[in-house]
């Protein structure tokens, strides 16, 4: 069919007589284009309300059996010990998550944008190895790596009042690091390497270097290749002072050095001028050495802050105490602020969280005949509280 300058097109011709009598008919011209949109759009109408359907339908079914398990794992919840409780609560969370995936599977039709959060990927991979230990992986031994260099998924980090993404070089020079690895040139001599610091730092002391590396046999013409692991930890702490930082943060300085090491680095940077005009953070694991150094205690566990106080007051807050308690002694989920236990020569020792006098009473409470307190290191203090929540062996 064409008229007027238009080009012919082929049409569907729909032909109904107006009036019985009249003789006179309607023509309906549809394009053949369009009257096949027109049935592909009815088309896949009806085969969305048909999966719309088979969507409810099927989580429907979903729904009831995965309330079954879940009730299933909180009965069983109340009747195992600590380490199986870990097995439980992953049932839960994973029926729970299964949940959450049947209301989307439900809502087939809802053409919303998702909802967008933050999250920690750590505990999903956590989560994931949880599940994995539990059944197909069982006999595999797994490790634990995450790289810190990961760009982070929200919220921001200031150092300095800075941003910690776009650090200017003249932010860095405010900044000052020692690392365990004492990362310098091995090639280069002391005297070079010096040299190099002091063009590249504005702020230069060169008394602060002078007496930091005093405390070391260090010669200028020797390469750094040849220093001791103690001597390198000596140098690169005197750069670090001498550049005048705001901020010192010394990472497992002292790892690997042996005693007379690392008792001339922790006086050296004790008695140091330059270590009293700025901020120190100090990273390790040796509480002996967190003693002598620290004003303040930070306790980081899976990137959670666990505490932050003097060190002699959170030694305060655990307590360590030893009863004659006949038989095997409370049950252990009934001990208020417990973090550990053991049974040394038929005595139970206990190290409790946040508890004062009373627990004695709850001790003579339980059957102990004789309870007596005693003073708790820095060491075993922080030891017991950040074992508490790994993973303990089964017992034989």
């Amino acid at each position: 069919v064409a008229w007027g300058d238009q080009p012919a097109q082929q049409q569907n011709v729909h032909a109904s007589p107006l009036t019985e009598t009249g003789g006179e008919i309607l023509l309906l011209l549809h394009p053949q284009g369009m009257a096949d949109k027109m049935d592909r759009s009815l088309g896949h109408r009806s085969a969305a309300r048909s999966v719309t359907g088979m969507a409810a339908m099927l989580a429907h079914e979903i729904r009831n059996p995965l309330a079954g398990i879940s009730g299933a794992a909180q009965l069983l919840e109340m009747t195992l010990g600590d380490a199986d409780r870990e097995l439980t609560g992953l049932i839960q969370a994973e029926a729970a998550r299964i949940g959450k995936l049947v209301d989307r599977v439900e809502q087939f039709g809802d053409l919303r944008p998702a909802q967008r959060k933050p999250l920690n990927i750590h505990d999903v991979l956590d989560r994931a190895r949880r599940a994995a230990q539990a059944g197909f992986a069982s006999h595999a031994r797994f490790t634990e790596e995450f790289d810190p260099s990961l760009p982070p998924t929200a919220g921001e980090a200031r150092i300095l009042g800075r941003d910690s993404q776009s650090l200017t070089p003249q932010d860095r020079a405010r900044i000052g690091f020692v690392n365990e690895e004492h990362t310098l040139p091995n090639w280069m001599r002391v005297s070079q390497v010096t040299t190099m610091q002091k063009h590249q730092y504005a702020r230069w002391n060169q008394q602060a270097f002078d007496s930091v590396i005093g405390h070391y046999h260090v010669l200028p013409e020797q390469k750094v290749g040849q220093l001791s692991r103690g001597e390198r930890a000596g140098f690169n702490l005197a750069l670090a002072l001498a550049q005048r930082p705001e901020l010192l943060v010394l990472d497992e300085p002292t790892l690997g050095l042996d005693v007379v090491a690392k008792r001339a680095f922790l006086e050296s940077l004790l008695y140091s001028n330059a270590a009293d005009d700025c901020t120190v953070i100090y990273c390790s694991h040796q509480m002996e050495e967190i003693e002598r150094v620290a004003d303040n205690l930070i306790i980081l566990e899976r990137g959670q802050l666990k505490n932050m106080s003097a060190p002699e007051d959170f030694t305060a807050r655990v307590s360590h105490w030893v009863a004659d308690v006949p038989f095997k002694g409370p049950e252990l989920h009934t001990v208020p602020g417990l973090l550990e236990v053991q049974r040394l020569d038929g005595l139970h020792h206990y190290l409790v969280l946040d508890q004062d006098d009373g627990f004695e009473q709850f001790l003579r409470a339980s059957g102990a005949r004789n309870v007596q307190s005693m003073p708790v290191s820095l060491d075993r203090a922080v030891n017991a509280f950040l074992t508490k929540n790994h993973a303990a062996p089964a017992a034989a």
